[in-house]
């Protein structure tokens, strides 16, 4: 049979779908400290001036992981493992009590790793840490990232996977806090190839950097292949912008506010939204959110949000779409499409 003869079929013949969420750490709000250390915004404020809350607590953990299993949803979930410079999860937090550092990785690795792939973003998500001496530089992890090479990108992923690893979790992909690596996209995904060998023993990684919401079919892309030695990298594409981002300004909790948002995603009627325009498209399903837009400074109301979205795409979506970590998405594009 002639190669442009051969066709790639979805997995199951389903549409995959997934759901990537970015930021989480324990105990605290990652937005506000991102705000304070890399915008240099003393006291952060959401909306039109509305003090942001500062931490965001485990409670908070529990809701989602009960959210998750009640919907089914899989992707991936962000782990800092050096939220803002404040120290290592494995370690503990300065100004945070042990205990509840340990509940939330405990939370993480025992109630969500089977539904979600668990990364680093990359150490601390706000200014780059030297290595040396674990102190903050003046300068942002994804600023710092655009003039790296491959080695020493490859030593910064490997701590954070390191560390993970020490609290037990096996992270086989990487989050890029901001466009961490855009510029040098090339060497870092080698740089998370070889961290990964390094570190975890694996030949096949993936991460997530990019997001395109103008396209009508969005696919993963296959950045490193080695057909000889069976590696590859690839490269996790949010179709979806994230439209919870908004509740953190908004004191809006009502019904109606919940529906106008969640219709971005999908309608409830099924006529229209982004995730439907991919689903039509036969795209890949991958949408992403933020750990503090789900939270909404508090009120929570972006975790309603998903738990309508989630719920529409059961029902009006159902056995035509299939929920898959974005390691499953990955491997199976990396497979379907190295011999092609």
């Amino acid at each position: 049979m002639s190669k442009n003869r051969i066709k790639i079929e979805m997995p199951g013949l389903k549409i995959p779908i997934a759901l990537m969420v970015d930021d989480p750490a324990p105990c605290i709000n990652p937005l506000y400290y991102f705000r304070k250390q890399v915008n240099k915004i003393e006291a952060p404020t959401v909306g039109e001036g509305i003090p942001m809350i500062p931490e965001i607590p485990n409670d908070f953990l529990v809701q989602f992981v009960e959210l998750v299993h009640q919907m089914g949803i899989k992707g991936k979930f962000s782990l800092l493992p050096y939220p803002a410079g404040l120290g290592s999860i494995e370690t503990g937090l300065e100004g945070f009590k042990r205990e509840d550092v340990e509940e939330f990785v405990s939370l993480v690795r025992d109630e969500l790793t089977p539904n979600f792939d668990i990364t680093p973003e990359v150490l601390t998500h706000t200014l780059a840490l030297d290595l040396k001496t674990y102190k903050l530089k003046d300068i942002s992890e994804h600023d710092w990232s655009q003039k790296q090479d491959r080695n020493t990108l490859r030593e910064y992923i490997g701590e954070a996977l390191r560390i993970l690893k020490n609290v037990g979790i096996d992270a086989n992909g990487v989050t890029s806090p901001c466009n961490f690596g855009q510029q040098v996209e090339e060497e870092y995904a080698g740089a998370i190839l070889d961290a990964q060998k390094a570190i975890n023993g694996r030949s096949l990684s993936w991460y997530f950097l990019h997001v395109e919401v103008e396209e009508k079919c969005v696919l993963p892309q296959l950045m490193h292949l080695d057909r000889a030695s069976g590696e590859a990298v690839v490269s996790i594409v949010s179709g979806c912008g994230d439209h919870l981002w908004q509740t953190m300004g908004s004191l809006k909790t009502d019904e109606d506010y919940i529906s106008a948002i969640a219709d971005n995603y999908i309608s409830s009627d099924g006529t229209k939204g982004r995730l439907l325009e991919l689903f039509n498209n036969a795209s890949y399903i991958v949408f992403h959110t933020h750990w503090q837009s789900l939270f909404s400074n508090g009120s929570r109301i972006g975790l309603k949000i998903l738990k309508e979205v989630a719920s529409r795409i059961n029902r009006i979506l159902g056995n035509r779409v299939i929920w898959m970590k974005c390691s499953e998405i990955a491997r199976y594009f990396a497979t379907a499409h190295s011999g092609v």
